[in-house]
């Protein structure tokens, strides 16, 4: 449940009516009833929690302030702004933008309550898309950072910046290059995940090699403040008006 490439994100086996392989407990029956469970426990809030945010909600016109989406709120605001925006390809839903008002500095950053993960497994996604990253900020000033809380907390996330050609992996105090090139007006399925074995791995979807795993770090301990956090920044003034990110 907690590792993106194994069931029940992708099936176990393929099978054809009237020809083996044969549906085996240890594959399919056990597993399913194991995460049935953890479904179950996770839907009630009491061994699991599910946390999730479609921006399904219209915004009714451009927030500078309050709810971003439905569930996170806007932290910090500076020269920027975000509203709904249309989707355009099979597969898009639910899109907000951040986008820059004035040529110059700005700051976007949008979180949720902070949550206790503990030392146990867990999964976290997004999709995102970046305008122009050679006009955001370093990454260690956070031009774009996606993950479970900013850099200070040392807990993990994906960031990208003017500096660096490609995403960056973030533990603790130290970035990771995944190798996966940070593309403008790109969409990517960002993944961080712990499983039992207490190593953190960050995953790539539809732009990294097969299963898209790029970075794996040990980190088997408590997992305290964290939250679902995104942020924009750029710092030097070379932003200019428009420029955006999807969300």
């Amino acid at each position: 449940m907690f590792d993106p490439n194994l069931y029940p994100y992708v099936r176990v086996q393929n099978y054809t009516d009237g020809s083996l392989p044969k549906v085996l407990s240890d594959e399919f029956y056990n597993p399913t009833q194991d995460y049935l469970a953890m479904l179950f426990g996770a839907a009630m809030g009491t061994s699991f929690s599910i946390r999730t945010e479609e921006f399904d909600r219209e915004s009714g016109g451009v927030v500078t302030s309050g709810m971003f989406g439905s569930q996170l709120r806007i932290a910090n605001i500076f020269n920027a702004k975000a509203y709904s925006t249309t989707s355009l390809s099979p597969g898009e839903h639910g899109i907000w933008q951040v986008q820059v008002d004035t040529k110059g500095a700005f700051d976007f950053i949008a979180q949720d309550n902070s949550c206790f993960i503990g030392n146990r497994q867990f999964l976290w996604t997004a999709k995102v898309k970046m305008g122009i990253k050679s006009r955001l900020d370093t990454v260690t000033n956070e031009g774009f950072l996606l993950g479970l809380n900013s850099t200070i907390t040392g807990l993990p996330s994906f960031v990208a910046g003017n500096d660096k050609p490609n995403w960056q992996a973030f533990i603790g105090t130290t970035f990771f290059d995944t190798g996966v090139p940070a593309t403008d007006r790109t969409w990517f399925w960002l993944q961080i995940a712990r499983q039992k074995d207490g190593i953190v791995r960050w995953y790539i979807k539809d732009s990294a090699p097969p299963g898209g795993l790029v970075c794996s770090q040990p980190f088997p301990g408590s997992l305290t403040s964290c939250r679902r956090f995104f942020r924009m920044r750029d710092s030097a003034g070379l932003a200019a008006a428009g420029d955006y990110a999807q969300i």
